[in-house]
């Protein structure tokens, strides 16, 4: 069974990320919420056995904190469970100012979300 998408970082910006996602797909704000499980780098320690999820880490500091080493976008295994890493929105908004940077995080999004829906399709068809 897949698990929502674990989303760590400080402050996170739920509305610019559900932006993001609805760039690409027709997602309600409360489907996204549905589809992302969010927490905030304060409370990482909660989440240190979740072997096999998905994790979406926001910011320089959520990285270190598991330590992973800072690689954008690009999947990284480690522990049991696939980092993917985004600059924050809320800090790093020359980053996301850049039509490239800002086209990979929403196909980023748009693929979290949907190996998540395809993985609960696939359930239900069993």
């Amino acid at each position: 069974m897949m698990s929502r998408i674990l989303i760590v970082g400080n402050n996170i910006p739920d509305i610019t990320l559900w932006r993001m996602l609805y760039a690409r797909i027709d997602v309600n704000l409360h489907q996204y919420m549905q589809g992302f499980e969010r927490y905030n780098l304060i409370d990482a320690h909660k989440i240190i056995n979740e072997r096999g999820r998905t994790i979406l880490l926001l910011g320089a500091e959520a990285p270190e904190a598991f330590n992973i080493p800072p690689v954008l976008i690009h999947p990284q295994q480690s522990g049991g469970c696939t980092w993917r890493q985004i600059p924050h929105p809320n800090v790093d908004r020359e980053w996301y100012n850049v039509d490239t940077n800002r086209v990979l995080v929403e196909l980023l999004m748009e693929q979290l979300y949907e190996d998540y829906q395809g993985a609960k399709r696939e359930r239900c068809v069993l």
